[in-house]
């Protein structure tokens, strides 16, 4: 499975130095990380390609 990790403190200091309200800057962070959350699940991997193991039996011509 894939993972992959958002600073969400990062991102809201940035947001902050741009202007936005401290409240914003961290809703905004919370925000951006349950999308990455919720878009890596419905990846998948190149070796789960190479195994021909797609939907429908689709291998890797690669």
């Amino acid at each position: 499975m894939a993972t992959t990790t958002f600073d969400t403190l990062n991102s809201a200091r940035h947001l902050q130095e741009a202007g936005f309200s401290r409240k914003q800057a961290e809703a905004q962070g919370e925000m951006l990380a349950e999308a990455f959350k919720i878009n890596m699940k419905d990846l998948v991997t190149r070796e789960y390609l190479d195994a021909g193991c797609a939907p429908g039996g689709v291998q890797s011509t690669g």
